[in-house]
């Protein structure tokens, strides 16, 4: 299977855990990286020290518009925690039961499943970017989730994200000279 082919191109297996509806009400923790993980958003300033904080850069501030545009458009969706680092974004969300499940025409995401949520934030955060003359920005293809399946991981979750700005000095991804 590791091997198997689709139009010439190698496939890579899915992250998503199988059986599961991702349009089901429960908590999703999400990492969307960009491509080849650019620092577009920002940088972390002090990151050694207790005091670290991202400074958003143009586009960080267009990402953290589209996160609250989000909440705006799509109230069966929590976001928790969030954090938008040089190269990626990290949310903890909660899918509430929403108004419709059945999939838009044409499509075959479910409009309020996780994929079509995080798809659309990317589509919105790319569009505004694209708006503002950054023409070279661009998303990893793929995003790597975790579905949150008992209470107890949860404040372990929040801890992380609200810690990423600290840990960034010890991040494989924050070589020197990448920032913007």
């Amino acid at each position: 299977m590791p091997n198997e082919k689709f139009r010439d191109r190698y496939r890579i297996p899915s992250a998503r855990l199988a059986g599961w509806d991702y349009a089901k009400p429960g908590w999703y923790f999400v990492t969307i990286c960009t491509h080849k993980r650019n620092h577009y958003f920002g940088e972390v300033v002090d990151a050694a020290n207790k005091g670290a904080e991202m400074a958003l850069s143009p586009i960080g501030q267009i990402a953290l518009q589209e996160i609250v545009l989000l909440r705006d458009r799509r109230p069966h969706v929590l976001i928790d925690t969030f954090v938008i680092m040089p190269n990626h974004v990290h949310f903890l969300l909660k899918l509430r039961t929403p108004e419709n499940l059945q999939p838009a025409a044409g499509h075959t995401l479910r409009a309020n499943s996780l994929g079509a949520i995080i798809g659309q934030w990317k589509a919105g955060v790319t569009r505004s970017i694209s708006i503002a003359g950054h023409a070279d920005f661009a998303w990893q293809d793929r995003y790597h989730d975790k579905v949150i399946r008992y209470a107890v991981g949860l404040e372990e979750i929040r801890v992380y994200i609200r810690n990423n700005p600290h840990q960034w000095y010890r991040d494989r991804n924050n070589k020197p000279g990448v920032y913007m």
